[in-house]
């Protein structure tokens, strides 16, 4: 479209024409500390659903190389990855659970109720 037509179209829809935008510099604090919380918690999520699955792939993966001991194709799976799977979802784990859930929560809480007027 030609810059007349579309300045046509968008008075029209009674739309916002796109030149006419407003931008923001900032963004809410409330919303940034939302954000911020809400990924630490997607993280913390993210990796109490490995650990749950670990058991279950660990459980079939050793049934897998007892079935087949030779098989070139499943070599990659031993127990050296599984104890290494391991290892990192307890490290994680405890991350979560005593660094960033706590911060996430306290965080949270130090913003303040949504509108309250902040002290500053």
């Amino acid at each position: 479209m030609k810059n007349g037509r579309r300045r046509r179209f968008y008075q029209r829809a009674e739309l916002p024409q796109p030149s006419s935008r407003i931008h923001y510099d900032h963004e809410d604090e409330d919303a940034v500390v939302n954000r911020i919380s809400l990924y630490l918690c997607t993280f913390t999520l993210a990796v109490s659903g490995g650990a749950v699955f670990l058991l279950p792939f660990s459980i079939i993966s050793n049934e897998i190389l007892l079935s087949f001991p030779k098989n070139y194709y499943i070599q990659w799976l031993n127990g050296s990855l599984i104890h290494g799977l391991w290892n990192l979802v307890s490290l994680f784990s405890n991350l979560c659970l005593f660094v960033l859930m706590p911060f996430a929560y306290f965080f949270l809480e130090s913003e303040g109720f949504a509108g309250s007027k902040k002290v500053r």
